[in-house]
């Protein structure tokens, strides 16, 4: 079985309610290895992730990053619920992206509520550091169709893939690892094929969800020669991939 297929689907069974998804922050943390040691959160924001898994996990450690300097000092406030134990396993950096890191220092990387060029941008920044991760779990804020291939090209493999949902909007949470046989094949560029296969239920409704998000771009693919538009030559088989996905016939990536 080539690694691509062994991606492994840990959202709800697809026999249950359609409507139960996990929301982002659930979905993130759930992603995050029962061997994790060190974890880096890039973009960290309010903090909610950070605190959460200190909470949940005693021995991790985490490294959050941040652009702003005065986020540190609203983590504080906002999280005033945190033991000392607790905070002394926390620390905050200022800086961009992996810029504040070492490589080695750290085992885990999340990236989460940015943009895929963004998060192209910070791995391909420092490519020491960003192969140093045993682990990059990444949950883009929007669909722009390269974040999957970029992490192919650089020798990720997608070991899981969940689905959130959050105000109405669906977000993949993709967490990906080193192999040591990786796939030969590139993977599509919107949805895994374990997704497609493991739960064909959600990935029909999350790719229909993305035809409507999608329809003023998919439109203009219709009038636009291959090869003239990237982005618009990734998106353009998302109408029969959703055909298939409903009738049961989702093809192999």
């Amino acid at each position: 079985m080539a690694p691509s297929d062994r991606t492994v689907l840990t959202s709800p069974s697809p026999t249950s309610n359609i409507l139960e998804w996990p929301l982002r922050l659930e979905a993130v943390a759930r992603s995050v290895s029962v061997d994790a040691r060190t974890l880096v959160d890039v973009g960290y924001d309010h903090g909610h992730l950070i605190a959460r898994l200190i909470k949940a996990r005693g021995t991790l450690t985490v490294i959050g990053v941040e652009r702003q300097a005065i986020c540190a000092s609203r983590f504080s406030v906002r999280h005033a619920h945190l033991s000392s134990d607790e905070r002394a396993r926390i620390t905050l950096r200022n800086g961009d992206g992996l810029g504040p890191l070492t490589p080695g220092e750290a085992d885990t990387l999340v990236l989460a509520g940015l943009g895929e060029r963004t998060m192209v941008d910070i791995l391909t920044a420092h490519p020491e550091t960003a192969a140093s991760f045993a682990q990059v779990i990444l949950c883009p804020a929007n669909t722009k169709a390269i974040i999957r291939d970029a992490m192919f090209a650089h020798g990720w493999t997608l070991r899981r893939e969940i689905i959130a949902r959050e105000r109405g909007r669906f977000y993949p949470v993709l967490t990906y690892a080193r192999e040591e046989a990786p796939s030969p094949s590139p993977p599509h560029p919107l949805i895994s094929l374990a997704h497609r296969r493991d739960a064909p239920e959600r990935s029909s409704v999350y790719i229909s969800w993305l035809c409507r998000q999608l329809a003023s771009a998919l439109a203009a693919a219709e009038y636009t020669a291959p090869g003239a538009n990237p982005f618009l030559d990734r998106i353009r088989d998302l109408p029969a991939l959703a055909d298939e996905i409903t009738n049961g016939h989702a093809t192999l990536d």
